[in-house]
């Protein structure tokens, strides 16, 4: 079923030259760079069980300006967060996170426009592109067909492993895939 939790994170890459065009927010709705934070922590908890890491701009690269939110009239619709950098570390690469929707506004139209604004911020940013890490059924696909090149999984890594040493840094593994393949991009392009 659309947009239900994977037992697996998708790491995709979106290079800056396969942006998709900017998209318009269907009529009534606007974008916005600050919300009451009451409102904020509201929408994000009934999301995420870490609500607490975008709340508190914890993630790799956040800055003052990484919210951008949806509003229609005084209502917050959905915001999601872009961080400077990435959790894969693949350099100059900024990564999108924590999208919520309110229910009620899903199917509208939405996430197409917001998502392009996400993009044009990063290139205001000077980054050469994104990484997209998802687990939620039907978003690599839609990343995909906007532009992004899916570079590989992670597997959730429990805390029993963690704490017994029994995991490779798998990071590590998707950043050099990625890197290979934005190789293999750039050579593509070269006539």
């Amino acid at each position: 079923m659309w947009n239900e939790p994977l037992n697996k994170y998708h790491i995709l890459v979106h290079p800056r030259d396969r942006y998709p065009e900017p998209r318009p927010l269907p009529e009534g709705f606007s974008f916005v760079d600050e919300v009451p934070r009451s409102v904020e922590r509201e929408l994000l908890s009934s999301a995420f069980d870490h609500w607490q890491i975008p709340y508190e701009r914890r993630f790799p690269g956040a800055r003052k300006d990484s919210l951008l939110a949806v509003t229609k009239g005084d209502l917050l619709v959905g915001l999601a967060y872009l961080g400077a950098d990435n959790q894969i570390g693949l350099p100059n690469y900024g990564e999108g996170h924590y999208a919520v929707t309110r229910p009620e506004f899903r199917g509208r139209g939405l996430y197409g426009p917001w998502f392009t604004r996400r993009l044009e911020r990063a290139t205001s940013w000077g980054l050469a592109g994104l990484v997209l890490v998802t687990n939620r059924e039907g978003m690599p696909e839609l990343f995909e067909r906007w532009g992004a090149l899916r570079v590989g999984t992670l597997e959730p890594v429990s805390g029993t492993r963690r704490r017994l040493g029994r995991f490779v840094n798998q990071n590590r593994r998707v950043a050099r895939r990625a890197a290979a393949l934005l190789g293999e991009h750039r050579r593509d392009m070269i006539p």
